[in-house]
């Protein structure tokens, strides 16, 4: 009796024909049924956005552009300069001009494509219209690379609410006006100019509305002295922690009061903007704090600044301190030894600021 013939009269013959066929069939004819797969996340200043096809995002220029891909069941990775990369890896680099990005995970004869493209695209919002006691103000502004703009408007505190969100709107000539068609209420806002809809990552620039004053129906003030108290040492920053940047000091040697609506700031150390989440703000006299961003994956860093809405009012020979904080995002920690040094580079009032600026900020070293 031979093997063949037990095998086709046992009660279990099926079974073991095809526990045959696995033992006898080459170890290649299976693995060629896994796909190849890949994964890219990309990071701009304006946050992160992951795919596994292809995206197109919207960048700034001299916008850290930030790179992360991962494959499966692939042997080899080629990226859009032909070069073979590592299969899991990360690249960093300054963006000058609208690029496209990609990856080809192979596998054998099989292989897929993830890949970002980049659009270059600039603009901005009019400062004059930033400070206003029209409860329906009119913004205005400019942007070059793009058809059309959007505009929205959140609350400034960690809510971010969005109190108004335009339609698309044409450019004239690359300038851009809209008149909200309802009253806001006095106070601090954050005013969002976005590219088109289809790019990812869209925001071109962020600034502060601020409608109405608070010193009655004049938005002229007076002049404010600006001064940083050297007391922070800095030192490492762990992620998910706040950390002070800087000890501000406001004081207002006029004889008009004088409102200020937000702080600027610049970030020149190697870590990228995606690093900080959010920032907040306190004064010597407990009653000027102030809290933006918080949201994981999203950076209040456009374009390498970005700003902390803060609304006060100070008197003649009055002086205010402000501790400025950055919030580091959970995931700062894969941005391991690099530097945060945010520097204070202005303050948006309805008066004069006198003084040296930018007021240089203290350096922390991501862990």
């Amino acid at each position: 009796m031979n093997l063949y013939y037990m095998v086709l009269t046992h009660p279990n013959s099926r079974l073991l024909i095809l526990l045959c066929a696995m033992v006898l069939l080459p170890v290649s004819a299976f693995a060629a049924t896994a796909k190849p797969s890949c994964a890219l996340t990309v990071t701009t200043s304006a946050g992160t956005v992951d795919t596994t096809k292809k995206v197109s995002v919207l960048v700034t220029e001299g916008d850290t552009l930030r790179l992360v891909w991962e494959g499966k069941n692939v042997k080899k990775v080629i990226d859009s300069e032909r070069d073979e990369v590592a299969l899991t890896g990360t690249s960093t680099l300054t963006v000058d001009s609208s690029d496209t990005y990609s990856y080809r995970f192979s596998a054998g004869s099989k292989h897929v494509d993830c890949s970002v493209k980049t659009v270059m695209v600039e603009g901005d919002i009019d400062a004059d219209a930033l400070i206003t006691n029209d409860t329906t103000p009119t913004l205005s502004g400019s942007a070059s690379g793009t058809k059309t703009v959007r505009v929205v408007v959140r609350t400034s505190d960690a809510t971010n609410q969005i109190v108004y969100e335009s339609k698309d709107l044409k450019l004239k000539r690359g300038d851009w006006t809209i008149t909200l068609p309802r009253a806001l209420d006095r106070g601090t806002y954050q005013v969002e100019l976005h590219g088109a809809k289809d790019l990812k990552l869209n925001t071109i620039t962020e600034r502060t509305l601020l409608i109405g004053s608070g010193t009655g129906s004049s938005t002229t003030g007076g002049s404010l002295s600006i001064s940083s108290i050297p007391l922070l040492t800095g030192g490492a920053a762990s992620a998910g922690s706040s950390v002070p940047i800087a000890y501000v000091q406001l004081t207002n040697n006029s004889a008009r009061a004088t409102s200020i609506t937000s702080f600027r700031l610049v970030q020149n150390g190697t870590a990228p903007a995606a690093a900080v989440l959010g920032f907040s703000t306190s004064d010597n006299l407990g009653g000027s704090r102030t809290m933006t961003g918080g949201i994981e994956g999203r950076t209040p860093f456009v374009n390498g600044s970005a700003f902390i809405p803060l609304e006060a009012t100070i008197l003649p020979g009055q002086f205010r301190i402000f501790t400025l904080k950055a919030q580091l995002s959970r995931t700062s920690m894969s941005y391991a030894g690099t530097t945060l040094m945010i520097d204070v580079s202005g303050v948006d009032t309805n008066g004069k600021i006198n003084g040296l600026l930018p007021l240089r900020g203290t350096t922390w070293t991501l862990i």
